[in-house]
């Protein structure tokens, strides 16, 4: 559950779920969490590429699936999926990230 949720001030929840004490101590949190993430993916990547991992239309149709399942459960459609990943190119990415 969220701050709405949970009746609280986006920074009040931050306190909580994320032990940061002020704005600037969740932004630096945010900030690092993104570069541990985006390094996460930059070598999951590269692994994929040297070891010829690739997605097959079988495996691709399972994720889109499932991830179309996430999204409506979530009361977005398909079309904000796509654009949340930046289309089926960002899409397949993300899988392909999944699958290494």
């Amino acid at each position: 559950a969220g701050a709405t949720e949970m009746g609280m001030e986006f920074y009040e929840y931050a306190s909580f779920a994320y032990g940061c004490n002020s704005k600037q101590e969740y932004e630096e949190y945010e900030t690092t969490y993104a570069k541990n993430v985006l390094d996460s993916q930059m070598v999951l990547g590269a692994i994929a590429k040297t070891e010829g991992i690739t997605v097959t239309d079988e495996e691709y149709n399972r994720l889109y699936a499932r991830y179309l399942e996430a999204f409506k459960a979530e009361d977005y459609t398909e079309e904000y999926m796509l654009e949340f990943y930046g289309g089926e190119e960002g899409l397949k990415e993300q899988f392909h990230l999944e699958l290494t």
